[in-house]
């Protein structure tokens, strides 16, 4: 089971809270945690994770599981972090045979 954070276009929350399994994190400016019923395994990395802008993940590759792809299209975004942005965090079984994903 993994734990995976994305951001969410044009959705500007000023508090979080959970939909189902999932929970959703507002953005700045005028946004306060709301932490009550939210997942603690979900606010840590959107917290710490929160505070890094994205061209600096390519730093977490040996550790992380983004694709360089992925790492290249966050060098271009420059300033930008997680905290600029609603974000959803949800659990993920990639070895459910539902899931479809690729390899590259």
């Amino acid at each position: 089971m993994y734990y995976v954070a994305t951001t969410v276009e044009g959705l500007h929350l000023t508090c979080d809270f959970v939909v189902y399994s999932a929970a959703l994190y507002g953005c700045q400016p005028d946004y306060t945690p709301s932490p009550t019923g939210l997942h603690e395994v979900y606010r840590q990395p959107y917290e710490y994770l929160g505070m890094i802008p994205f061209k600096d993940y390519a730093l977490f590759s040996p550790i992380s599981a983004m694709d360089n792809l992925t790492l290249e299209a966050m060098d271009s975004l420059k300033t930008r972090r997680l905290k600029d942005f609603t974000c959803i965090a949800f659990e993920a079984n990639f070895n459910d045979q539902d899931l479809a994903y690729r390899l590259d």
